[in-house]
């Protein structure tokens, strides 16, 4: 059976941090597919794929370009998941760019345009790594905490290991293109649960979350 031009797209999204240059050409041959024949949420999928991977390649001004496009094709096909996905992505390149306020504000339209459950869980991470990044700790534990408790109900055990170690890391880091902020408050604490999390086992996550503290760049939410 062949895949989907949807599945090709969400395949091209899965090789975009670990295999840019591949995903880039993939997702840029699906997008000029899916323009063809009209069909915006494949186009949003690997409008999203084409950003991340230009990340990845050190180019922030084509990411943000391509996650833009992302943004507008998800509403054309009317997928609200689609718009918060790509607006999660723009929110981590912006923070990425020096832009932690314009990052806010897409998070806060994401957050606004999902449900209840995982996806909101991981929105909000990544609004409580953003809001590290401004200085404003207070205001990001709530977020932290609400996160943490959904994912762990749903088992993410990947995301409960990103969000523990984005908290056990000191601020700053954002701006030299990693998501790890942190505070001064339990870092050993969290970073044993951020161990046993990740020997937990791996749960399964659609692309587009935050990432782990790391040298590369890895989006947060």
């Amino acid at each position: 059976m062949h895949a989907t031009l949807q599945e090709q797209a969400y395949e091209a999204l899965r090789l975009a941090e670990g295999n840019p240059a591949k995903s880039a050409a993939l997702a840029g041959a699906i997008a000029g597919r899916a323009r063809k024949n009209g069909d915006p949420a494949p186009l949003s999928i690997a409008e999203r794929a084409l950003g991340v991977a230009a990340l990845q390649l050190e180019d922030p001004e084509a990411a943000l370009r391509h996650l833009r496009a992302a943004i507008r094709a998800g509403r054309r096909a009317g997928a609200a998941d689609l718009v918060a996905e790509a607006q999660l992505r723009l929110a981590f390149v912006l923070v990425v760019c020096g832009h932690g306020r314009r990052a806010l504000r897409e998070v806060e339209s994401a957050l606004a345009g999902t449900g209840d459950g995982v996806a909101r869980a991981r929105a909000q991470a990544q609004r409580a790594v953003i809001l590290n990044q401004l200085g404003r700790l207070d205001e990001a534990l709530p977020d932290y905490h609400a996160a943490l408790s959904v994912l762990r109900r749903a088992d993410d055990h990947v995301s409960v290991q990103r969000i523990l170690s984005n908290r056990a890391v000191r601020p700053g880091l954002a701006r030299r293109g990693t998501a790890a902020v942190g505070h001064r408050g339990p870092p050993r604490r969290d970073v044993r649960g951020a161990h046993r999390a990740a020997h937990h086992g791996r749960a399964p996550g659609r692309p587009g979350s935050h990432r782990p503290a790391r040298p590369r760049r890895r989006a947060p939410g």
